[in-house]
């Protein structure tokens, strides 16, 4: 039952408009995260992709703990930090996410790429 206010409110935006607004933000989250020299495991085809984005990280757990820290709730898979970006989500969080993966990785606290 608990779901049913969240499947409705999907529903009255449009399923269409929700995976045309997750899609720009996973491309957002892409396109940070490849300018700043991150490494993805991610389908080539943009056509082809989910809203999950890997970020390959040297310690993915570290990683995630850093990220919780900063208030961002992602998880973690072997070798990678698992990051979707959903509806609900700004265009300003997932810069955050970019800024904060960069600021690990350049701390060493999850990468040492």
């Amino acid at each position: 039952h608990t779901a049913l206010g969240g499947q409705e409110l999907l529903e009255e935006v449009g399923l269409e408009r929700v995976h045309r607004r997750c899609a720009a933000l996973r491309e957002r989250l892409v396109e940070g995260c490849r300018a700043a020299g991150l490494d993805l495991r991610i389908a080539d085809d943009p056509g082809h992709r989910s809203s999950i984005v890997m970020v390959a990280m040297d310690d993915p757990k570290a990683s995630v703990a850093e990220l919780d820290r900063a208030g961002i709730v992602v998880d973690h898979r072997p070798g990678y930090v698992r990051v979707s970006p959903h509806v609900y989500n700004t265009a300003e969080e997932v810069d955050q996410v970019v800024a904060e993966l960069v600021r690990i990785r350049e701390d060493g606290a999850g990468n040492s790429r």
